[in-house]
């Protein structure tokens, strides 16, 4: 009986390239051609998102991205911040995921099926001998991605890790969304009541309009700066308008978003007057809404609920099959979620006497760690 012949074997590359965020643009084209392919394509994960963070948020650190290829095609990419900080009070040398809470995703993009596996196994064996760090840390993970495999595979070489619950964020399945009356199978029916009831409400004051706008305009994009910063946020210095970091960044990846054709500026009036908007992302059959805002006057007539009713029933127009709301699991999201998806902020730390002690100060000895360093 003859053998059935294997695959052949595809030799991979693995290099890093330490700089700024020119590294990123550099590598921009071949890394959107792998995102085409990847096993997890989200808007978060591209080029132009991460070289807008490492502008706005990491201006004076250092990148190192790690790359794998075969011959001239990448295969996996993984875009790290390089930084010497306190962690737990102890100066320590890490490699950190290129993100942080705007909108909070991020992962090791590969290319699917073996060459995928093989790409992260040779990332986490050029990892495991790269010198200068202490500890990497990965925040935002999505469970059962291609970084949580490689953690697991760093703890079954004997590296120390650690796993720790994130905020999972929640998801509406438009296939729980009926045409017919509008409403959730799963939506519990006080909510729907309710949700009606103040739907009738605001059309008593007027006109109710739903907006989409896909070009990145200055008047729209401050409109909703604006709108986003009158209440609470821009109260306790959350707003965007209140850090130009902040700012910076959502005004690239807005213009990076319209320039590639996934920007949705939803917009909710009554005569004329914004009462609530999303800077939403539209992409790949899934809608993302990385940042809300409403008119906190009108809070009465619940319309952070009322947009997503609307922008719900244009989703299912467009033909989405997804609402990924982003963020937290809060109380007001869950009222609509279909579920939820798991996240995880993962650490691996350096073999030896000191990566073990700062996994140590992981887990509650820090105290005892502390005075034995002389720092109690």
């Amino acid at each position: 009986m003859t053998a059935e012949p294997q695959p052949p074997t595809v030799t991979l590359t693995v290099d890093a390239s330490r700089g700024g965020a020119e590294i990123i643009d550099r590598l921009a084209e071949d890394w959107r051609l792998l995102l085409q392919e990847a096993e997890d394509d989200q808007p978060f994960y591209r080029p132009e998102w991460v070289g807008a963070y490492a502008r706005a948020f990491a201006p004076k650190n250092d990148l190192v991205v790690i790359t794998a290829g075969a011959g001239r095609d990448l295969k996996a990419v993984l875009p790290l911040v390089e930084e010497r900080r306190l962690y737990n009070g102890v100066p320590s040398r890490r490699l950190r995921a290129a993100v942080n809470a705007h909108p909070g995703r991020f992962e090791l993009v590969r290319t699917a099926g073996p060459e995928g596996e093989s790409a992260v196994s040779a990332i986490w064996e050029f990892l495991r001998d790269y010198p200068g760090w202490d500890l990497l840390e990965f925040l935002y993970l999505p469970q059962g991605g291609a970084l949580d495999r490689m953690v697991r595979l760093a703890a079954a070489d004997g590296y120390p890790t650690a796993v720790l619950p994130m905020p999972s964020p929640p998801y509406v399945s438009m296939g729980d969304w009926t045409d017919s009356d509008s409403r959730f199978f799963g939506m519990e029916h006080k909510f729907q009541r309710e949700l009606q009831r103040r739907l009738r409400k605001l059309k008593e004051q007027g006109t109710i309009a739903l907006e989409r706008v896909d070009r990145a305009d200055r008047d729209a994009l401050d409109e909703f700066y604006s709108l986003e910063g009158s209440g609470w946020k821009g109260e306790e210095g959350s707003a965007i308008n209140s850090h130009q970091e902040t700012k910076q960044f959502y005004d690239e990846v807005a213009e990076s978003a319209a320039r590639f054709g996934y920007f949705s500026l939803y917009r909710l009036r009554l005569n004329e007057r914004l009462v609530a908007a999303h800077l939403g992302l539209s992409y790949r059959g899934r809608y993302f809404s990385p940042k809300i805002a409403f008119d906190e006057s009108f809070r009465k007539f619940g319309p952070g609920h009322l947009i997503v009713h609307y922008i719900l029933r244009d989703c299912r127009e467009r033909g989405l099959g997804e609402y990924d709301i982003t963020g937290a699991a809060d109380e007001w999201k869950l009222s609509w979620a279909s579920g939820t998806r798991v996240q995880n902020h993962c650490f691996v730390f350096q073999k030896g006497a000191f990566g073990r002690m700062l996994h140590a100060l992981q887990f509650s000895v820090k105290p005892r760690v502390k005075k034995l360093l002389g720092r109690g």
